[in-house]
């Protein structure tokens, strides 16, 4: 909000420093621009100067927006700043290794993912409707604070006996529409369901275990 507080009606104009003539020459092109490039305010008059920040790289910019107003010659002068960020998120552990497991018992991992920038993040798992029936997941989908961080649950059971490998892909952008994405990642599920069966072989048509006629008091042992 810029006011006139002075006695007399003003004209100013506005500029960033870094593209004033003496310092065009120091550096890359500012992200900052603003609206309106001047204004004229009555005395106790108050408009907006709105700025903006576009910026192309994750990191810190900083620049001064110059108010040169007319037959003053000492400048008013702020300064602006902004911390570009892009959507990055970190996941703890992208291969979530089972145990072997007998069947029909139940086996949970934890799978971690937490937002390592600046900005609120979108994350979602691709290709977890493709899993088999075997594994189930807790949430497939959501939003990340700065520095937030969420638990997916991952759930497994198995009727049979199979190794299972399988893929899952972790997609990430920002909130606001502009399609900023993470470079995808993917999540690996390794598991294996086995049975314990006996087969035992007594070398007769009927399978008993047959002892005969044994003498009391006397031990008479048997080979499976």
């Amino acid at each position: 909000r810029i006011t006139n507080n002075g006695k007399y009606d003003l004209n100013v104009k506005f500029a960033l420093d870094s593209t004033l003539a003496s310092n065009e020459a120091k550096g890359s092109k500012s992200p900052f621009i603003f609206e309106p490039e001047s204004m004229s305010l009555k005395i106790e008059e108050t408009q907006n100067l709105t700025v903006w920040c576009l910026p192309e790289e994750a990191k810190v910019y900083k620049d001064k927006v110059v108010c040169l107003i007319k037959d003053n010659p000492n400048p008013v002068v702020f300064n602006v700043t902004c911390t570009g960020s892009k959507p990055v998120v970190k996941v703890d552990n992208p291969v979530v290794q089972f145990d072997r497991l007998l069947l029909n018992k139940p086996a949970k991992r934890t799978l971690k993912i937490t937002n390592d920038c600046q900005i609120p993040v979108k994350w979602v798992l691709k290709s977890h409707d493709e899993l088999p029936a075997e594994f189930t997941i807790s949430k497939t989908d959501g939003m990340l604070k700065p520095c937030q961080d969420v638990d997916i649950e991952i759930n497994f059971s198995s009727t049979k006996q199979d190794q299972f490998l399988h893929k899952m892909t972790l997609e990430v952008e920002d909130t606001e529409g502009f399609g900023i994405k993470q470079e995808p990642q993917e999540i690996q599920l390794h598991a294996e369901a086995f049975n314990i069966s006996v087969d035992i072989d007594l070398k007769n048509p009927e399978n008993i275990l047959d002892f005969e006629a044994v003498r009391v008091g006397e031990p008479k042992e048997k080979k499976l």
